[in-house]
This record gives structure tokens, C-alpha cells and sequence, in this order.
């Protein structure tokens, strides 16, 4: 486990400074948002449980989708709910999932959206976990490699 680096927000913002940013687009998008949103991750109204998607994550959503970047951008409700799709209330640990899986072949966790993601092993839903238990102030940031999209009917 790292060691405990800010808020989630400021996790975001310092990867798109780095070498080889990889969360440029997710800042993007947080910034479109509704500011609540950007106001939840950097805030201390937590502890939130946030699955990061990387930037070729997007780059995948936004190819199979057949839109560019300021196609999503531009569509604020879009964003907030996708976003809220992405964020878990409380802090889960990659340990805790394990933990709560147990002998079951998925577990399901409420999101702010109020639809569930589903982990079943080394997934939520249908993205890979490429890196967990990146602690923040306000929660846990786990990297996956696909943008979560809620089902059709939230």
C-alpha cells in the first residue's frame, strides 16, 4: 500500500503532471462535470472508493462509442452519471473485495449512482484492476483499464 497522498482529486491531478500521465482525460471529465463532483473528490465528506479509469481507457470508450473527447466532454449529464458510477461509498481495499467475495462468484457494491458494480475476482464489472490501494485522505483510488458505463435503465 502507498503511503497516503492527499485527496483523491489531488491523486488525479498530480498523474497528469507526471512523466507518463494517466489520467488526463479523467481530470478532463471531472472538470466538465457538475462541480459537485470535483468538490466530492477533493473534499473530506468521504471516505469514497473511486475505480480511475486510465486515459486508454477513454481512448477505448471513445472509439467503440464512435465520439470524440469534446463529444463526452460537452455532455454534462453523461458525465456526472458515469462519473457517479465510479465511486463506492466508504473505503474497500483490493483486500476487502477478496474478503467480501469469499466462496461467491461476484459481490456487488452500491456506487453513488445507486446502480452496483460488481467485482468477481480481479474485475469490476467487465474492467481489469491494474493497480490497487492508492490511499488519498478521503479514500482508495484503484486504476482499472475500462470506463465502467452503468446499465441502460439508470
Amino acid at each position: 500500500m502507498m503511503a497516503e497522498a492527499g485527496t483523491i482529486a489531488d491523486i488525479v491531478v498530480a498523474s497528469t503532471s507526471a512523466e507518463a500521465p494517466e489520467f488526463t482525460v479523467l481530470l478532463a471529465a471531472v472538470s466538465a462535470a457538475d462541480p459537485s463532483v470535483l468538490a466530492l473528490l477533493s473534499g473530506t465528506s468521504g471516505p469514497f472508493t473511486v475505480f480511475a479509469p486510465t486515459d486508454a481507457a477513454f481512448t477505448a470508450l471513445l472509439e467503440a462509442l464512435g465520439v470524440t473527447a469534446e463529444d463526452l466532454l460537452a455532455d454534462t449529464d453523461l458525465l456526472n452519471t458515469v462519473l457517479s458510477y465510479h465511486v463506492v461509498p466508504g473505503t474497500f481495499t483490493a483486500e476487502d473485495f477478496v474478503a467480501y467475495l469469499g466462496d461467491t462468484e461476484g459481490v456487488a457494491f452500491a456506487t453513488l449512482l445507486g446502480a452496483p458494480l460488481t467485482f468477481n475476482g480481479a474485475m469490476i464489472n467487465a474492467s481489469n484492476l491494474v493497480a490497487t490501494d492508492v490511499v488519498a485522505a478521503n479514500g482508495i483510488v484503484h486504476i482499472i483499464d475500462a470506463v465502467l458505463l452503468p446499465p441502460a435503465d439508470e
